[in-house]
């Protein structure tokens, strides 16, 4: 699901609070697309961390060189955490 207005200024709201330069650190460009909020696939296993191996992901794709990274949308701030 793409993210909505809202969560997009969340995204950047946590990017500056944490001094995080968004640059490509392949190929140096700061031009990002949010692809999509990717939710954890509903599988059962070994649990390695402490609130589950599988979390809420948002990918995020270099516009220039294809990049793509993930990030924890928890840690974002754009989807609560399950206890």
């Amino acid at each position: 699901m793409l993210p909505t207005v809202e969560q997009f200024e969340t995204i950047k709201q946590f990017f500056a609070s944490q001094s995080i330069d968004p640059k490509c650190y392949v190929c140096g460009s700061d031009e990002w697309a949010i692809e999509d909020i990717l939710q954890p696939a509903d599988t059962h296993g070994v649990q390695i961390l402490r609130r589950g191996a599988m979390v809420p992901l948002v990918q995020f794709e270099c516009r220039r060189c294809g990049h793509v990274v993930f990030f924890n949308a928890v840690t974002l701030g754009i989807t609560p955490a399950e206890v």
